[in-house]
């Protein structure tokens, strides 16, 4: 079992959730660890348990299988990654994680400072590395700010606030192709000035400020009343 976990973690997968897909998982590796899984089920002495404890036993049957994995070959540390970016994105403290450690149920603080420092980089680099593959298409940007204006009033052992601002950008690609700056006759497509103002203002004046500012009386006394059947239908 421990090699068979050990080679999914190498392959880049995440450790199972879910106790099913982990039976499933581990017997459709290896042939022989067909029933492993019940063996040690059986061993919890689940009868007599309603359907939801024994469901919940299966999953702790599951995490002990991981840190079964774990002590035999300690680079089986796939589980103890997830729990030690859950503890430290949770905000529990760097003492708390590290207790929590020499329980042997996840890697210290530093080694998930480490990890999260390596995925942020990664990030930017494929973030970078999408925009370049398709700098030829046109591309969507949608621009998400997140407020967190709400504080703390009792500070916690690691916040003493809970205020956070966070922008998020979400870029979709499509085939079309990028708007060209120069038109087929060498013209500019683009306006010189931006965000033109005057533009704007007399748009909205046009199509907008002169139909608003009409007031409800003046609309009112240019109504007629149709009678369609049984039905009233207002029309200006």
């Amino acid at each position: 079992m421990t090699k068979v976990i050990y080679q999914d973690q190498r392959e880049g997968h995440l450790p199972k959730l879910n106790a099913t897909d982990f039976v499933k998982f581990i017997e459709s590796r290896d042939s022989k660890l067909h029933e492993f899984f019940d063996i040690l089920f059986k061993a919890m002495n689940p009868k007599g348990k309603s359907q939801k404890t024994q469901e919940s036993l299966r999953q702790k049957v599951m995490v002990l299988c991981y840190q079964m994995a774990g002590l035999r070959n300690k680079q089986v540390s796939s589980t103890k990654s997830a729990i030690r970016l859950f503890l430290v994105e949770s905000g529990t403290s760097t003492h708390c994680v590290n207790t929590v450690a020499k329980m042997g149920f996840n890697t210290t603080y530093q080694t998930a400072f480490n990890k999260l420092d390596k995925i942020e980089n990664a990030h930017q680099s494929g973030v970078q590395a999408y925009i370049q593959k398709f700098s030829n298409n046109l591309l969507i940007a949608c621009v998400d700010d997140y407020h967190n204006i709400h504080g703390t009033q009792i500070p916690s052992t690691n916040s003493t606030s809970q205020i956070a601002h966070m922008a998020t950008i979400l870029f979709n690609t499509t085939q079309t192709l990028l708007i060209p700056y120069y038109s087929n006759n060498d013209s500019s497509v683009h306006n010189p000035h931006g965000v033109d103002a005057f533009i704007l203002r007399k748009i909205c004046k046009e199509q907008f400020m002169i139909n608003l500012a009409k007031n409800y009386n003046s609309i009112k006394s240019i109504w007629n009343l149709e009678i369609d059947g049984n039905t009233d239908l207002m029309k200006p």
